[in-house]
């Protein structure tokens, strides 16, 4: 009988200069056993960025509770620091715990990067229309970095596998194959 094995899906990040606010994206899975490397992302996203964040979840296909009070805390410092952290998320899938938690009442969310970044900076609350359905078609231009060069807000332990992707592979190295 073989061993039981132990894997990770990778988590990949993205960073853009929106020109009002840095665009983060996250794809893969956002939990505990990838919070440092998140951690240590948002923290070299708000050095580069300031406290204006547009952190774009439709490609994250896990988010646990743990990750959901990462959000939180990076929401905290954005308003802390003067600025705005918003998410785009829609309200099926993996992201429904932002739902599900209340997390939608504190912090702004929309169903896409332009709404997000087109938003008044008043009136924090996203438009409740818009926010269910499927994610089909979201994934544009708007939401990847105009160059195909991987942003420089690299978490330690960061790797890329293709330095032409404009996103980072991530992999949790206490955990084996």
């Amino acid at each position: 009988m073989s061993e039981p094995h132990i894997l990770t899906t990778a988590l990949q990040f993205a960073s853009t200069d929106a020109g009002k606010a840095g665009v983060l994206t996250v794809k893969g899975t956002l939990d505990y056993t990838t919070y440092q490397l998140a951690m240590e992302f948002f923290d070299q996203a708000f050095a580069r960025f300031g406290p204006d964040l547009v952190v774009n979840l439709l490609e994250t296909d896990f988010l646990d509770s743990r990750a959901t009070g990462l959000l939180v805390s990076c929401w905290k410092r954005a308003e802390e620091e003067g600025g705005r952290l918003s998410l785009v998320a829609v309200e099926q899938g993996t992201t429904r715990v932002l739902w599900i938690t209340g997390v939608v009442s504190r912090i702004p969310v929309f169903p896409t990067v332009e709404a997000a970044l087109t938003a008044p900076s008043s009136g924090l609350t996203a438009p409740s229309s818009g926010l269910t359905g499927t994610t089909t078609g979201t994934t544009t231009a708007d939401t990847t970095p105009s160059d195909t060069t991987p942003s420089n807000v690299t978490p330690s332990g960061v790797t890329t596998a293709d330095a032409a992707a404009p996103f980072l592979s991530v992999t949790d190295p206490t955990m084996t194959e």
